[in-house]
């Protein structure tokens, strides 16, 4: 049997679920999804996908893919009578491609184990506009094997990376992602309030800060910090205390609360 001759299913069909389902659709597999929402589930039909009448309908698939919002939704269908790991077959695969948490991964991971069934963690970075187009960053852990079988089908989605062989590590490369990109909105957030409320437009800060000067000083700090595990972290430093206080303090006489600056001070 070729990979475009697997059946492929898909739990959970929003409009990261949706895209992921289209493009698999597109790559020519013959597909079957459920769905709590009525809606998503005939755009899905309309497309050439067979709709299940129940979640164990999927156990004729040889690869699942969830695309839930949480650990608690994916536990609901993953775990039970009616569940993923129950009604999967031996030596089908099932790829998470939600953002949990890597406890549950391993749990998924040793469940299927038990039953003789392989799992895949495979987060994804990416807005559902870049789903739409099959532009996700599509982050993979698990045993090699299991993620080289399944390769071919989540690249119809995006560009995935095999990260390492426990589930947890796609997981973990996940949620400090998350946390950069959490962290560097919020401090761009800071850097255009304070430098606005200096009487500097958004224009001329962008060229100033973001266009060349930052992205060389970030790639020395990755490089630095990547290859010295044990080097002083910038904050740490002497002058990092001195020029954060003073951005504080420029912060208080502009009337503008740089939280992440207030942070920073408290590190030792």
């Amino acid at each position: 049997m070729t990979t475009h001759d697997r059946l492929v299913g898909i739990v959970g069909l929003g409009r990261i679920g949706g895209a992921v389902a289209g493009h698999v659709l597109a790559s020519g597999r013959s597909m079957i999804g459920w769905a709590r929402r009525l809606g998503s589930l005939e755009e899905f039909a309309r497309r050439g996908g067979r709709v299940a009448g129940a979640l164990t309908e999927l156990g004729e698939a040889e690869v699942v893919i969830s695309v839930v919002f949480d650990d608690e939704a994916l536990r609901d269908i993953a775990f039970g009578s009616a569940g993923l790991v129950e009604a999967m077959a031996p030596g089908a695969v099932h790829v998470a491609m939600e953002t949990i948490s890597p406890r549950l991964a391993r749990e998924l991971y040793e469940a299927h184990s038990a039953r003789g069934q392989r799992f895949l963690a495979a987060p994804v970075f990416g807005r559902p506009e870049a789903a739409a187009r099959g532009e996700l960053a599509i982050m993979c852990s698990g045993p090699e094997e299991t993620f080289r079988a399944v390769d071919a089908i989540l690249s119809s989605s995006g560009e995935t990376r095999w990260i390492g062989p426990e589930p947890e590590q796609a997981l973990l490369v996940k949620l400090i992602g998350n946390h950069m990109i959490l962290t560097m909105g919020e401090l761009l957030a800071e850097v255009f309030s304070f430098l606005r409320a200096g009487g500097i437009g958004a224009k001329d800060a962008k060229a100033a800060l973001m266009d060349e000067m930052m992205p060389r000083v970030l790639a020395g700090y990755v490089r630095r910090l990547a290859d010295e595990p044990n080097a002083t972290r910038p904050a740490g430093t002497a002058i990092g205390r001195k020029d954060n206080g003073l951005v504080i303090e420029a912060a208080h006489a502009l009337g503008v609360d740089l939280a992440l600056a207030r942070c920073l001070a408290m590190l030792e």
